[in-house]
């Protein structure tokens, strides 16, 4: 037989593959990669040095876990209900949003010159040259020669 019934056989080599090369050293199978921003990494950061936690993974947890118990516990409703106060405030219909930005557009492009609009044509030196150059010659003529 092929390596493929040792393949099918063997719990471990496919838990590795599930996980993406990673071994079963892992707490759980699952979880997620999250992206900070350079905000949110140094609030994570504070509370992981105010509260003494080994990692930042570990303050996201703790901050989490701190919210839901004080949501479940009643102690965060006004921030809740002033929160949603404010979205509801600055939800409007998306046409309106749209509109809105499209006249903001115009009104600031005004300010701007069009980097796709032709330059405007020079004033030509020939224009101005072609009226001193009769002038030139005129008077060389009128020099004598020796």
């Amino acid at each position: 037989m092929t390596d493929q019934s040792n393949f099918e056989s063997n719990p471990v080599s496919n838990e590795r593959r599930s996980n993406g090369g990673r071994g079963a050293g892992n707490r759980e199978p699952g979880g997620f990669r999250i992206r900070l921003s350079d905000n949110e990494m140094k609030a994570a950061r504070s509370v992981q040095e105010a509260f003494g936690l080994r990692s930042t993974v570990a303050a996201l947890g703790f901050a989490i876990r701190t919210i839901g118990y004080m949501l479940e516990q009643g102690k965060l409703d006004e921030l809740v209900a002033q929160q949603r106060s404010q979205m509801q405030r600055n939800e409007r219909a998306p046409e309106q949003i749209i509109r809105h930005n499209v006249n903001r557009n115009r009104v600031e492009r005004g300010h701007r010159p069009d980097p796709f609009a032709r330059p405007s044509k020079p004033i030509s030196d020939t224009s101005r040259n072609s009226t001193e150059i009769p002038e030139l010659i005129t008077k060389q003529d009128s020099i004598p020669e020796s």
